[in-house]
Formats: C-alpha cells, sequence, structure tokens
C-alpha cells in the first residue's frame, strides 16, 4: 500500500483530502482520524492498541480501512517503531504478546510544516514522505492539482 502525506497551511483542506482518498480507495474498513497533537506518552500506547486486545485500539478499528496521523510531526517516539512495522510489514504488531495480525491498512500522514528527519525514528521519515500532496495555501493561487483529481488519481491506481 502506499503511503501518503500530505503538506498545507492550516485551512488547506488536509483532513478533507485524507477523506477523499480513502473513499477514492473504495475500502472497507472505516476512515479512522487521530490528531497526533491531542496523544500523550502515557496513553499512546493505549490509543492505539486498545486495552485487552489490538483490535479495541484505531489499529484495529482501522483494519482493512484508513488510518490518518495528522499532526504527524508531533506523533510520540514510543509509537513510532509500531507505525514503521505497520509499513514495512503490513501487519499490527501486539505489544504485548508480539503476536503479529495481518492487516491492510492505508496511511495517511499531514502536517503544516515540513517533516524533519529528526523527528522519526529511523526510515520512518522516508517511509512517510514517499509521495507527498502539497496543497497550496488559502490566499494563493491554485497551481497543484484539485483535491478530486488527486482522488481520482488515487482511486484508478488500485
Amino acid at each position: 500500500n502506499p503511503v501518503i502525506h500530505i503538506r498545507g497551511d492550516v485551512g488547506t483542506g488536509k483532513s478533507l483530502t485524507a477523506r477523499m482518498l480513502h473513499a477514492a480507495s473504495e475500502r472497507d474498513g472505516e476512515f479512522v482520524n487521530i490528531d497526533c497533537s491531542m496523544l500523550s506518552a502515557s496513553t499512546v500506547r493505549e490509543v492505539f492498541f486498545g486495552t485487552e486486545d489490538a483490535s479495541n485500539g484505531i489499529l484495529g478499528r482501522a483494519k482493512f480501512g484508513t488510518l490518518h496521523l495528522d499532526n504527524v510531526d508531533l506523533l510520540p517516539n514510543s509509537i513510532q517503531p509500531a507505525i514503521k512495522h505497520l509499513i514495512t510489514h503490513q501487519e499490527v504488531m501486539n505489544p504485548v504478546t508480539f503476536q503479529g495480525d495481518a492487516t491492510d491498512i492505508l496511511l495517511l500522514s499531514s502536517t503544516s510544516m515540513e517533516l524533519k528527519k529528526s523527528e522519526f525514528v529511523n526510515g520512518l521519515h522516508l517511509l512517510l514522505t514517499g509521495q507527498e500532496i502539497s496543497l497550496c495555501g488559502r490566499t494563493r493561487t491554485v497551481e497543484n492539482w484539485s483535491i478530486s483529481r488527486w482522488a481520482w488519481v488515487f482511486g484508478n491506481s488500485f
């Protein structure tokens, strides 16, 4: 699965773009949006993996769907290895049992600033920014493709 990073100023429609990409992908699973700025080091594991098993966390909810990590530049370091494992192995590794659960999650990330390599565990920066959509600011002339055109291209890529 491709990992797509959406970059744009505040108010340019990053979350809307993520939802449109999910809809265009025709995935069976749900769209799960998480704002990384709201995650704390003490709750991040429970948010992603749930309390009893991996099925009641956001990774379980996004199975066969889309996970959108908004403000990914604020993704806590403690969860980054799990996200890297998800991207590279297409499985969710339960941190308690260390058993992998195969999954098909479309991962989308977004931020309003350029991602810094130093903010991520080794290799995750490259995995997150391999394919990037840059949204123009609200006050500039739109020179990039429209959101609907990106959604059409993405939808016809599968």
